[in-house]
């Protein structure tokens, strides 16, 4: 685990746990390995990264077999541990349902969902819209807000850019899950 943690302090980490709940390791992407997770990769990082995989044991050659397939041949490794094992503070997200959503007004709402579904369903009122994709070059955007919820139509596009945000520094979020 020593190595990994090294590593991590050097490269960049994806995180392909399902469930982030027990937190997730400073500074990782989460990337579930479930879904489009390739897509998600090429959005994030550059095929040249160097990265390690925090997923399960019996995951990891799937996981690198689909990375190797698109080119991304720079993995460093893996974890042989469990995230409890970690002993080290993890980013705790708060995760908020479509009641609590509508209540938080003193909150920044950001919302990840792409452009044709909030112009089909709207945004709601005050929300800052960042589709998921373009959230990496906008980021700066986001900077010296005390508060922001991420939503988006089903939760996993928050979850993802709950990890970039925090990735940023920007650790004040929460994130609501089916809010739209």
């Amino acid at each position: 685990m020593e190595e990994f943690k090294a590593l991590a302090q050097k490269v960049v980490v994806v995180d392909t746990r399902l469930d982030i709940g027990a937190g997730l390791i400073r500074g990782a992407y989460w990337l579930p390995a479930k879904g489009a997770i390739v897509s998600w990769l090429a959005n994030l990082i550059s095929p040249d990264a160097e990265f390690l995989l925090f997923c399960e044991k019996s995951a990891f050659e799937d996981l690198a077999d689909r990375f190797l397939r698109i080119g991304y041949f720079n993995i460093r490794g893996y974890n042989n541990f469990a995230i409890e094992d970690w002993g080290e503070e993890l980013n705790k997200p708060t995760i908020i349902g479509f009641p609590e959503f509508r209540e938080l007004k003193e909150y920044s709402h950001l919302d990840v969902r792409n452009i044709p579904e909030y112009e089909s369903g709207g945004i709601p009122e005050g929300s800052i819209s960042i589709p998921l994709p373009r959230l990496p070059a906008r980021v700066e955007e986001l900077k010296g807000k005390e508060g922001i919820i991420v939503s988006c139509r089903t939760g996993l596009r928050a979850r993802v850019a709950y990890s970039i945000l925090v990735r940023e520094g920007i650790n004040s979020t929460i994130f609501a899950v089916g809010t739209i």
